[in-house]
């Protein structure tokens, strides 16, 4: 049954990459919008399937587009582990604004529970980003690839593909937007989450988890539960540090011209915020960089912060500028 639901993002991706005519751009957003719908049906079908009917997608949970007005340019927007599209919406609405079209996929395996969250895989998280990014090429000439944290990490993943399969869809990638991503856990965290995978066998309350650390990144999904996991899934967890060992396993001569941007906060205490300046470095020829300091009250959950429109800005400034 897994392999049956997971082999519908191998249907999106099959769609033509042929932009339309600007005549044609609200038929084509409506056909985007149908098969989000479908995969919505889908996604919560397959849930409710693997739990005996008791988890299904969270109200308010499921994968949003958000149409624009722009013709040719749009933005694939990625939230990051244990979340959903809430935790971005700030940025996508901020974009939607601008005329752009912003499209916010839900990650298999999120938007439910924790133990359905432990059934995913990374290569599933990665095939989704290629799925949705495929449906946005087949209606937009130019797209901006976003992703914050786990979404970063598979953002980074794709854009740095040598995989041949993946070339035509990297061709329509224009700009590239990396907030807080994943490139290497925190070091306090990974010790911690390794200790725990000996203690419990499959998940761990964030609540008690919180209590044991005090970590304040944690404070967002309780303060917002109805758009994360109540536990960590610590399977998943260790999808989440395969990919991450993957990345830092990256060719250094590897590089990419894509002009990125990429954001960070010195208080952020869920990845190792310099690793990912190094990384970004190393890999990326055009970057534009903002890093809060640690003055500032931000840490990881930057695009729920106060300080998202710094990020919208910015990242308006990487779109629209010319290269």
């Amino acid at each position: 049954m897994r392999c049956h639901f997971f082999s519908i993002f191998g249907v999106l991706a099959l769609i033509v990459l042929q932009a339309p005519q600007a005549s044609a751009q609200t038929s084509c957003d409506s056909r985007i919008q149908r098969e989000i719908a479908r995969h919505n049906r889908a996604m919560e079908s397959y849930y409710r399937s693997q739990s005996g009917g008791q988890d299904g997608i969270k109200a308010g949970n499921q994968t949003r587009y958000l149409v624009g007005t722009n013709p040719r340019e749009a933005v694939l927007l990625v939230h990051g582990f244990m979340a959903s599209p809430f935790e971005v919406q700030n940025l996508g609405r901020g974009l939607n604004r601008l005329g752009l079209s912003v499209l916010m996929p839900l990650l298999p395996g999120f938007g439910s529970s924790a133990d359905i969250a432990n059934q995913s895989h990374a290569s599933q998280w990665q095939q989704a980003l290629r799925s949705h990014l495929s449906l946005v090429a087949s209606c937009y000439d130019r797209i901006t690839l976003v992703g914050f944290s786990l979404g970063g990490a598979l953002a980074l993943n794709f854009a740095l593909s040598e995989a041949p399969e993946d070339r035509v869809l990297q061709s329509k990638i224009t700009r590239l937007g990396l907030v807080s991503p994943l490139v290497k856990s925190a070091t306090k965290l990974s010790g911690t989450i390794n200790n725990l995978t000996r203690l419990f066998a499959n998940s761990i309350s964030i609540r008690k988890l919180f209590d044991l650390t005090q970590n304040p990144d944690l404070l967002t999904p309780l303060k917002h539960p109805s758009f994360y996991n109540s536990a960590i899934p610590l399977h998943a967890v260790a999808q989440t540090l395969k990919l991450s060992r993957k990345l830092q396993r990256t060719p250094r001569w590897l590089k990419s011209s894509i002009p990125t941007y990429l954001s960070v906060s010195e208080k952020d205490q869920t990845i190792d915020w310099q690793a990912a300046v190094k990384f970004s470095r190393t890999h990326f020829r055009s970057l534009e960089m903002r890093r809060f300091d640690g003055n500032a009250a931000e840490e990881h959950q930057l695009p729920l912060s106060p300080k998202a429109f710094l990020i919208t800005r910015d990242l308006k400034n990487l779109i629209f500028k010319p290269f």
